[in-house]
């Protein structure tokens, strides 16, 4: 238990303390009401995911840092992305092909947020090429 969470009383005669736990209720945030006067609360309300932010790829790319940022709040300029859905492309596993091509494959997959920063769509893999053995 936090020290905030603690109210200390003392008796008139100062000799007895209380200590008493506050309890707080986290009610939810009503920003509108629906029909009818139904509270809608905000964490209810799913934000767009149309005309995203991208940050990463879904091939193998340079070797080049990319720059570009995202932030769930503030105003989009260049490459730094604010207040916009977001996809971000992760490399989930590595995978060297012992038995067959001998290739290198990294398989990727599309996470897709909203304008609350909320996650809503992670996709299939897809397979990218990485490296091949050559010839020595």
């Amino acid at each position: 238990m936090a020290d905030d969470d603690v109210v200390n009383f003392t008796e008139a005669d100062g000799r007895r303390i209380v200590r008493a736990v506050r309890r707080v209720e986290q009610l939810p945030l009503v920003t509108e009401t629906a029909d009818y006067g139904t509270p809608v609360r905000s964490s209810d309300r799913l934000g767009k995911v149309s005309s995203p932010a991208t940050l990463g790829l879904s091939t193998e790319g340079t070797e080049t840092a990319a720059t570009d940022t995202w932030s769930l709040t503030g105003t989009t300029s260049g490459t730094n992305y604010a207040g916009v859905p977001l996809e971000i492309w992760q490399t989930c596993r590595v995978v060297y092909n012992h038995a067959g091509d001998k290739k290198l494959y990294a398989f990727q997959r599309k996470l897709t947020f909203d304008t609350t920063g909320r996650l809503r769509l992670v996709s299939a893999e897809t397979r990218v090429e990485v490296d091949a053995a050559g010839a020595c």
